[in-house]
């Protein structure tokens, strides 16, 4: 029998035919998918309110408000829809092209992305986050050089901060897989803002994934969340905490936290595309986790479910993220496997 909890558990995933939709890039093909899942998800109470309008209509009953109140609920989920497909989000589109790995559509985008912003939040907002994504997508144009030195402006725009200037360098440079100098820059920025949550959660994912360094994940984790603005990173947190719980081989916990943080990122990913980057690393934390626990079986299947997922989806830019860890974890893993012991 299946229990009450995991009823509702299926209840809420979120079908793989949605997500296919609303990352197609087609606006038409996104509507329709949304639509369909709003009418999946309330069909029984459709079919009750249809069922009610047609049973009035039959009645020879005069046409009335509680007609015009049954049809309004039943074109509900119609309207529903259309807010999504109206109002698009320029954040959300210049993601999608990154996971995608559209890097010269993006590079087309960016006068349009700069536009916007620029009306909703400033010049200075709108530079940083245009050369931002700008620095990221010339990294993957095998054009770093170009990636690094567009940034330079910032540091002396008015209404941005070193900290604004070193929080993009560390974006590109994480991209350009400079881990090393990403860690330092990271550093460098904490001294000048302590309070940045974005530099903490950088320091934090750096020590667990890229350098194995328990101690230094967790401090920065720690201070993280004593900041008022740790609130802001939303379900991240969980992402956070489950990668440091891995690298402090705590992975029965890590699993606990990381588990719940796919479920968001794949349901929101069409919202937030970036998440799908941490939806294929948090993959990748757990596949090592169960490996840890013994679950070799349970480990691999994560991975071939990781890979096939984003290969199926079109998300190559996460897809090859999520390569790069997996190499790097390969990597440091026969380097400690080749180290000779004390003993010897």
């Amino acid at each position: 029998m299946v229990s009450k909890k995991e009823r509702k558990r299926r209840a809420r995933k979120i079908p793989d035919w949605y997500l296919r939709g609303m990352i197609s890039g087609s606006k038409p093909r996104e509507f329709l998918a949304h639509l369909a899942l709003m009418i999946w998800q309330t069909w029984v109470t459709l079919l009750l309110l249809g069922g009610l309008l047609v049973g009035r209509r039959l009645s020879a009953q005069p046409f009335g408000l509680w007609d015009w109140f049954l049809i309004v609920l039943l074109i509900l989920p119609l309207l529903l829809s259309l807010i999504p497909f109206i109002t698009s989000n320029v954040e959300t589109k210049a993601g999608m092209l990154a996971v995608r790995a559209q890097w010269e559509q993006l590079l087309w985008y960016l006068p349009k992305y700069y536009k916007a912003v620029s009306k909703g939040l400033g010049e200075p907002r709108a530079e940083l986050a245009t050369r931002t994504w700008n620095g990221k997508a010339l990294v993957k144009l095998d054009r770093a050089d170009e990636a690094i030195e567009q940034l330079e402006p910032l540091r002396e725009m008015d209404g941005l901060s070193e900290a604004d200037y070193l929080m993009a360098r560390v974006q590109v440079l994480m991209a350009m897989d400079d881990y090393e100098l990403a860690r330092e820059e990271a550093q460098m920025l904490l001294e000048s803002e302590p309070d940045r949550v974005e530099g903490w959660g950088a320091i934090c994912e750096l020590e667990s994934l890229f350098f194995s360094n328990p101690q230094g994940a967790r401090l920065a984790l720690d201070h993280a969340v004593t900041l008022k603005t740790w609130k802001n990173l939303g379900p991240a947190g969980d992402y956070l905490h489950g990668i440091t719980l891995a690298a402090e081989d705590e992975h029965a916990q890590a699993l606990d936290r990381l588990r719940p943080f796919r479920r968001w990122a794949k349901a929101f990913g069409s919202q937030v595309p970036t998440a799908w980057q941490l939806w294929a690393a948090a993959g990748c934390v757990m596949a090592e986790s169960h490996q840890a626990l013994g679950e070799h079986d349970t480990a691999d299947q994560i991975l071939s479910d990781t890979r096939t997922e984003l290969q199926q989806l079109g998300l190559l830019g996460a897809l090859e993220n999520f390569e790069t860890y997996l190499h790097r974890q390969s990597r440091l893993e026969s380097a400690h496997t080749d180290q000779p012991s004390p003993s010897e």
